[in-house]
């Protein structure tokens, strides 16, 4: 399992109330009737131009199981997925937005959990990538929808392995004595962000290059070196720029953001982290960034999901900013 040592702190949440305005129409009953097709013709056209970005979640409806829904980034809506398969991990989205992958438990495996299992998302069919007797979690699929990357401890270490969709053949990108983990692909498919353990018994990020050939985390530039746990690294839809969580400034995790050269392979790191978030105070949550470079913070509840918008922008970049409540999803 992809490990997450994150904290528990006290919770804040910000509540909004949204007034919406009935405007009063004066006008005949054929006016108001004119009028009315009219506004229902656009929504109509507007509804079926917008595909919308979709985003696998997992919520827990119930004791013991586990539920996929579909969230809609742009709507901010929740949508079914067939089927419900106990348990469930680290799911992801296809480029084309058509299939979910992500890490099912085998009862079949040795240790118990998962393998790697594709979703069709309208028919719910299942094809399993993965069949061995070691945990394989964590996919994450190429911007190219050729390739999913995921974190196997099949050889007796946790590392990353490329998995090709084509061909089915499976290569092994790292080979570290320490466990490698949280592998995300930039948007333009080039760079490989992951965590990795050290000898400080601390985790930072490495970048390398998912192209070459052999074990390629032996050429992996290391991007932090700082006490404390760095995690979940999340790129921007236009890769210049990496959000992560880490607990550095002891006081929980926090939100950080890290841009410029430091995100290039081969350049010197030049950039600077700062620091997003002063409140996130939740015993779990997760980074997703939304196609309009909006970086948003999930927190999963027992029938759905709380939202947070955190402030990229942040003016304080040493202590942090409040994030948005955005409300809730899911149920």
């Amino acid at each position: 399992m992809t490990p997450k040592p994150i904290q528990a702190a006290q919770r804040h949440r910000s509540q909004h109330e949204m007034t919406l305005a009935q405007p009063t129409l004066r006008s005949t009953g054929l006016l108001v009737f004119c009028w009315s097709v009219a506004i229902a013709v656009v929504l109509v056209i507007g509804q079926s131009a917008r595909v919308g970005w979709l985003l696998p979640v997992i919520i827990a409806p119930a004791p013991n199981e586990t539920r996929l829904i579909l969230l809609d980034l742009d709507r901010m809506l929740p949508g079914p997925l067939h089927g419900i398969i106990n348990p469930q991990f680290d799911p992801g989205m296809s480029p084309d937005r058509q299939t979910v992958v992500y890490s099912a438990e085998q009862s079949t495996d040795t240790f118990g959990v998962g393998e790697i299992v594709l979703r069709d998302v309208t028919t719910g069919a299942e094809q399993r990538l993965t069949q061995d007797a070691f945990p394989d979690t964590s996919p994450d699929w190429s911007p190219d929808g050729h390739h999913i990357m995921f974190v196997s401890l099949r050889s007796f270490n946790t590392d990353l392995y490329l998995f090709d969709l084509a061909s089915g053949a499976t290569q092994r990108l790292t080979d570290a004595p320490r466990p490698d983990f949280d592998p995300a692909w930039s948007p333009d498919g080039h760079t490989l962000v992951y965590v990795s353990y050290d000898d400080e018994n601390d985790s930072d990020l490495f970048l390398l290059d998912p192209a070459c050939a052999g074990i390629c985390g032996q050429n992996a530039r290391q991007l932090i070196d700082d006490p404390g746990y760095d995690l979940q690294p999340t790129w921007s839809p236009d890769g210049q720029a990496l959000a992560f969580i880490s607990d550095r400034d002891g006081d929980g995790f926090q939100v950080f953001l890290l841009a410029g050269d430091c995100l290039v392979l081969n350049q010197p790191c030049t950039g600077a982290i700062r620091r997003l978030t002063d409140d996130i105070a939740f015993a779990r949550f997760d980074l997703v960034w939304t196609p309009q470079g909006e970086l948003l913070a999930l927190v999963p509840r027992a029938r759905g999901i709380d939202i947070y918008r955190l402030d990229v922008d942040c003016a304080q970049p040493q202590a942090g900013c409040p994030a948005l409540s955005l409300g809730s999803v899911g149920g």
